[in-house]
């Protein structure tokens, strides 16, 4: 193999490299923008709630059951957590299940509270 060749090889192996970068920033900015709206559902729910709440109160409404709103929001909050849960596995960072801190997946303890790590 002459020199073209290996210039060549070498541009091949940039090239899968870029798109194999490109693809890994697609895919984060998908991520990024479904927790983005999955927070803002969560907000505009609360808002909701609020409302409700308000109003059941002024008009003494007791028939009033925030049960739905409340499922809604746990149901959003749930899938936040998976959706932050795969962007810490992209970052390369885990959640300590003690007090939340998210720190380097290699730490084998918590910086912030100093539980173990799973």
């Amino acid at each position: 193999m002459g020199l073209s060749g290996d210039i060549m090889n070498k541009v091949k192996k940039a090239t899968e490299t870029a798109t194999q970068k490109v693809g890994e920033l697609t895919e984060s900015a998908k991520l990024n923008m479904e927790i983005s709206a999955v927070e803002s559902d969560i907000n505009d729910l609360y808002r909701e709630l609020g409302r409700a709440v308000y109003f059941a109160a002024k008009t003494s409404d007791s028939i009033f059951d925030p049960a739905e709103l409340i499922g809604k929001i746990d149901g959003k909050t749930d899938r936040l957590v998976e959706l932050k849960a795969q962007q810490d596995d992209r970052r390369g960072l885990k959640t300590c299940a003690a007090c939340g801190k998210r720190t380097d997946a290699e730490n084998e303890f918590c910086p912030a509270c100093g539980k173990k790590l799973d």
